[in-house]
């Protein structure tokens, strides 16, 4: 722990921001060695799954904070916003939420270039975000970027019907729809989806080392218990309001509308945040785009695998060397 009070201490900006985004008033953490350094606004999945960056990462991640100015958002209802009474909020209100975030922060940093690190739920807001404001920020790095037909589209259903899942099983997924989507439907949906299919893990992958991030989480000087209880379960994790937008959401046009570099890293079997053959239709337009860049990775799902975890950094250097 005295490594990492050094590693604070040292640190040009190390803090714990209030803000208000959307008129909700909520805490980010930003850390960086040196303020001119470029900015990296981290925009988690889920929602409610902030991981691996979140709020609690403050002396965590140098080989990050020596590149970037970190910027880590627990959006409300989760982490260290887990106090945040988020109701029924739509994606619009967290779009809302992300696009105010970027301008609080190029106020602050006039001069820094700043940059998205989305992931999965994340992708949805760096999209619709430049959507409304292509120029919002310099760059965006997408990992398991949503394109369309989360959840249940034929490669999901072939994966259910040739595992173990029951017939009743499978013909429940079958059935999900937008209007009959449920909180109860979304903790079933998710358990048969984990341990029936490859989408959001594969078995035959080293798994990201989770032990090592939430001894970090638990040793934070900004989480209490409180906060990483909610990692288990919180209030933006159960809104079922959101998952049924996204079970109909078509953000192909607004991907092929981007106007900065876009780079999107999917994992060799997610299948969590589109079908294949949207992925297919987006790689085959991103290569006459100025823009879009598009990656499989290899030995890795939707949930990031040990070895493309730690190419992260590789990853973003693309945004730095644009």
């Amino acid at each position: 722990m005295g490594k990492r009070k050094d590693i604070i201490r040292n640190n040009e900006i190390s803090e714990v921001m209030d803000v208000t985004l959307a008129g909700v008033e909520q805490k980010v953490v930003i850390e960086g060695k040196e303020k001119s350094l470029p900015i990296l606004i981290n925009l988690h999945g889920g929602p409610g799954m902030p991981v691996p960056f979140n709020a609690a990462c403050r002396g965590m991640f140098t080989e990050y904070t020596s590149k970037f100015i970190m910027v880590y958002w627990d959006q409300p209802g989760c982490g260290i916003n887990n106090g945040i009474e988020v109701g029924d909020y739509s994606t619009e209100k967290y779009v809302d939420m992300t696009v105010e975030l970027a301008h609080r922060i190029r106020e602050r940093f006039p001069d820094n270039k700043v940059f998205f690190f989305a992931i999965s739920f994340g992708t949805v807001l760096s999209t619709l975000a430049l959507n409304r404001e292509p120029k919002l920020v310099d760059g965006v790095v997408a990992w398991g970027q949503f394109i369309r037909k989360p959840w249940i589209n034929d490669e999901t259903l072939r994966e259910l019907e040739g595992s173990r899942a029951t017939k009743e099983d499978v013909e429940f997924v079958k059935s999900i729809t937008s209007q009959n989507f449920t909180q109860d439907t979304l903790k079933r949906m998710y358990k048969l989806l984990n341990k029936h299919t490859t989408g959001y893990n594969n078995p035959a992958y080293k798994p990201l080392n989770m032990s090592g991030l939430l001894w970090g989480y638990v040793t934070s000087p900004d989480y209490h218990m409180k906060n990483l209880l909610s990692f288990l379960e919180n209030q933006a994790m159960m809104n079922a309001r959101i998952y049924s937008e996204l079970l109909d959401l078509d953000v192909m046009e607004y991907l092929k509308e981007i106007r900065v570099p876009y780079y999107i890293y999917r994992g060799e079997s997610d299948t969590i945040c589109s079908s294949r053959e949207s992925l297919e239709e987006l790689i085959e337009y991103a290569h006459g785009s100025e823009y879009l860049h598009v990656s499989i990775v290899e030995k890795s799902s939707h949930m990031p695998s040990a070895a493309s975890f730690a190419n992260t950094i590789d990853y973003l250097q693309n945004l730095l060397d644009n």
